[in-house]
């Protein structure tokens, strides 16, 4: 009798598989081969076909088996056949056949040719392609010897196989021979020559009928040993039904997982191939093979090794998808500036910028920073009680300007006033530089121009038309590049030469955004949108996301060209987030 154990990699560019029947033993590798599926399924159909109808069994009707067989180029194949204690081997190509006596581990077969030897109890022969020869014999050698138990053997091989990126093609087929009496033999020798299943069935209906309308014990001994023979047949009968019942499962299992898995291989083959130049279709190839992986994964126990291997694959769809899709999964942002290296305990809430200078405004420690990022030099500007109350703060060359809510005023980085703002305006949610004028946002649906003078600013002018009426009772943020955007709840709003413009965003849309960011050397919008930063071009269109599980508790951001980085402010950290062209 003998115990059997198959490994097998996944079918890449190269196919690996092992079949089992009765004593007939067979290990394929098919290199670079388009039909690789079917043409070694072929083959291995073939070779049964020529062991079911061998008359007797010897070394050279087991070479016969691979005669004139049409095989691929690179391929190898290893055949083994064990008759009685006699194991027979042939093969072609570089597959390798080890044995293992006792404590002894040693090569008895390779490449080509035939051989025969006797087996003794308990000896284990490892059927090994190529593939699996090189990725596997050291710790093989090593692990038969340590492992006394076949099933300990079976894990930490098939384990250590799938967790290689090279295993395509791999296959491993361990035979473990265990003696049983001369009896057992003959009895399971003439199930297995049996000429047909109904026949079987015949005989056990007929044996088992004449048991149960027997109402005695059988009282001769002839009688009993041929109840006793009777029960044994049956007994093997039922095993080998089972054992050949779990075979065809398997079989069909390792074909199903060999089919989906070859598809979907394929899929993301041509996807790979496209995706430059036709995004769309790569899209829905990769959508096509996901959901075929995801269907399929049902018909696999969770514990197999096709279930473990589909969902790798899953994986791997998962992140080429995303990719086509130009989400961009961040697994750890580096640090790009730590607020406490100015003030021990600092944060932030607001950032300004004006090319090479950062501004950070610290509302909880009534601070405002100034960092210089191509030099990481910073200081502390001004530290004031009512900093505690500043919104906002914007940058225009070396002034800084500060939206102070406590009294309704601008005041720049010297806390001398800048503009008395009117108690009757609303809520002023946004202040933003440009051109050297500022511009303040107000709730009630006005935006304020102070225009830069050679004294000081102008009085304060709706910059919206008289006929534009908006509402800004939502609003998040605002950017300027010559028009104006503003960031509500779940849009963004284009105004250009004081009237709102026709805009739209495409594909995406937001659903808690915090934060805006874009200016007039920048051609794309950036928003913070709950845990990822959504990015479109200014006509609309979605260009990217970049998705980060820390930025939900994100303050604010800024795009820094030079650097090819987006700034981030998270808790009293500024993490520099690459942009990806």
């Amino acid at each position: 009798m003998t115990k059997t154990a198959a490994i097998v990699g996944p079918p890449n560019h190269r196919w690996g598989q092992t079949f089992i029947h009765s004593h007939l033993f067979v290990v394929i590798e098919i290199d670079h081969h388009e039909q690789a599926a079917t043409v070694g399924h072929d083959l291995i159909n073939t070779i049964e076909e020529r062991y079911q109808t061998s008359s007797d069994i010897s070394l050279a009707t087991v070479k016969q088996l691979i005669l004139d067989l049409p095989l691929p180029a690179q391929t190898s194949l290893l055949v083994g056949v064990l008759h009685k204690n006699i194991l027979y081997v042939t093969g072609h190509g570089e597959g390798n056949v080890f044995i293992l006596r006792n404590d002894t581990f040693g090569a008895i077969f390779s490449g080509n040719g035939a051989v025969s030897g006797r087996l003794e109890q308990n000896d284990t022969a490892f059927f090994c392609s190529p593939t699996f020869t090189t990725l596997s014999e050291k710790l093989l050698k090593q692990e038969s010897t340590a492992y006394s138990q076949f099933e300990e053997l079976e894990e930490i091989l098939a384990r250590n196989l799938h967790q290689l990126d090279a295993a395509s093609g791999a296959a491993c087929l361990i035979v473990r021979y265990e003696a049983v009496p001369e009896s057992h033999e003959a009895s399971h020798a003439s199930l297995i020559t049996s000429p047909s299943v109904p026949s079987k069935f015949d005989a056990i209906r007929q044996l088992l009928g004449r048991v149960t309308k027997t109402s005695y014990m059988p009282s001769t001994k002839s009688q009993r040993i041929t109840i006793l023979i009777g029960m044994l047949l049956l007994m093997l009968l039922i095993t080998s039904l089972v054992v050949g019942t779990e075979h065809r499962k398997r079989m069909q299992q390792k074909e199903s997982f060999e089919r989906v898995l070859g598809v979907a291989t394929e899929a993301m083959g041509k996807a790979g191939e496209i995706i430059a130049f036709n995004e769309p279709e790569a899209k829905q190839l990769l959508t096509d093979a996901k959901q075929q992986v995801e269907t399929s994964l049902p018909n696999f126990p969770s514990d197999s090794t096709e279930r473990k291997e589909l969902e790798k694959f899953l994986a791997d769809i998962d992140t080429k998808l995303a990719r086509a899709e130009r989400k961009f999964i961040l697994a750890d942002v580096p640090l790009f500036f730590d607020i406490t290296w100015i003030k021990e305990d600092g944060s932030g809430n607001r950032l300004g910028i004006f090319e090479d200078l950062l501004v950070i405004l610290d509302r909880n420690h009534q601070s405002l920073y100034n960092l210089s990022l191509a030099k990481k030099q910073s200081s502390i500007l001004v530290s004031r009680a009512e900093l505690s109350s500043a919104t906002a703060v914007t940058v225009h060359g070396t002034k800084i300007f500060i939206l102070l809510t406590d009294g309704k005023r601008i005041v720049d980085e010297g806390f001398n006033e800048i503009a008395q703002l009117d108690q009757s305006w609303g809520e002023m949610s946004s202040l933003e530089s440009f051109a050297a004028n500022l511009y303040l946002l107000d709730a009630t649906g006005k935006i304020w121009k102070y225009t830069r003078l050679e004294e000081g600013y102008s009085k304060p002018a709706n910059w919206l038309s008289d006929e534009a009426s908006v509402d800004l009772a939502n609003v998040r943020d605002m950017s300027i590049d010559g028009n104006i955007w503003v960031l509500t709840e779940d849009d963004v709003l284009k105004f250009t030469g004081g009237s709102p413009d026709i805009f739209f965003l495409k594909e995406e849309t937001l659903t808690s955004p915090k934060a805006l960011y874009t200016n007039e050397t920048i051609n794309k919008l950036y928003i913070l949108d709950g845990e990822r930063i959504v990015v479109f071009t200014k006509e609309g269109k979605y260009a990217e996301q970049y998705l980060w599980n820390k930025l939900g508790r994100a303050e604010d951001l800024v795009v820094v060209p030079s650097l090819k980085k987006i700034l981030v402010l998270i808790e009293g950290k500024i993490y520099g987030i690459d942009l990806i062209e």
